[in-house]
């Protein structure tokens, strides 16, 4: 932003010249990933509510806003694959991050979660109530974005 305002500066002839303005290094975050262990006690400890969704999440690699956004006319339980179509970042639905759709394939484990949602027949959304405030809250205000030691998801597993 700051090498625009100087250059647009320079086209207005408000300076003279623009020294060349560079980027300062940064390490590359670091990523956290649930071991074996991890990812079952996760499970285990999950509420019943969401339940279903982080096993699908854990057993997929489906994102986040991918797994708000699955409908049930993106599953086939006959042959066990998931149609990732879409996704939703800040509220707004539209495609998954990569640009593009994928077929991701499901593990027996997930599909008998997957079956026993009570809203299968009714199409619409996987996980309808996962956006919504309620009682429970919402996954964002249950889990938000807070992956550190001190999270309570961390605390649980």
């Amino acid at each position: 932003m700051l090498g625009k305002l100087f250059n647009v500066a320079k086209e207005w002839r408000k300076v003279a010249s623009v020294s060349c303005i560079g980027f300062l290094p940064t390490a590359e975050p670091e990523f956290v990933f649930l071991d074996f262990e991890e990812a079952t006690r996760l499970v285990e400890a999950a509420e019943a509510d969401f339940h279903p969704m982080i096993l699908l999440g854990l057993r997929t690699g489906l994102r986040q806003g991918e797994l708000l956004e699955l409908r049930w006319t993106d599953v086939n339980l006959v042959k066990g694959l998931l149609r990732v179509r879409r996704s939703i970042r800040k509220g707004k639905s539209s495609t998954p991050k990569d640009g593009k759709g994928r077929d991701v394939p499901v593990s027996d484990e997930a599909r008998t979660a997957l079956r026993a949602l009570p809203s299968r027949f009714a199409g619409g959304l996987v996980f309808p109530g996962a956006r919504r405030p309620g009682p429970r809250g919402s996954v964002r205000a249950r889990f938000g974005h807070d992956r550190s030691e001190n999270s309570e998801v961390a605390r649980q597993i």
